[in-house]
């Protein structure tokens, strides 16, 4: 990366959000069909040593910068939310939202959008961030 990149105003930071749904021996169709979603992927476990310990549930959505992030991001809470009084449907079930931001140069500083943390703030699901960055280190 030169300053030329920098100067041009290409992003370097990038989003997604994900509604994590995990369980022991949870049954994948059937939290498609409560939530009304399609998941974007899913894994079942096998139960060996070296694998995730529960089944789990994705759905993902992507961001390549900033801008976008505030529209897909109330696009994520609005699918979520319709299915919000579904979504505690057992005990035996954890739902988490993540946040990932992937960054290609080592300093990091953005501003979630006020929108986002408001939606986030109406919802009761546990919130976790994820941050991967590629460190490039800029003066």
């Amino acid at each position: 990366m030169d300053n030329n990149d920098l100067n041009e105003g290409k992003s370097f930071l990038s989003f997604s959000l994900t509604l994590a749904v995990r369980g022991d021996n949870l049954d994948l169709d059937s939290v498609s069909s409560t939530l009304g979603i399609s998941p974007s992927s899913v894994y079942k476990s096998s139960g060996a040593k070296d694998t995730e310990k529960q089944d789990a549930w994705y759905y993902k959505v992507k961001a390549k910068d900033i801008h976008e992030f505030s529209t897909i991001s109330k696009l994520f809470f609005q699918s979520i939310n319709k299915a919000s009084d579904k979504l505690s449907f057992s005990d035996d079930i954890t739902l988490r939202i993540i946040l990932h931001i992937h960054s290609d140069i080592a300093q990091v500083y953005f501003d979630l959008p006020e929108d986002f943390l408001n939606d986030l703030s109406q919802c009761n699901i546990p919130f976790g961030i994820s941050i991967l960055d590629w460190g490039l280190v800029e003066n």
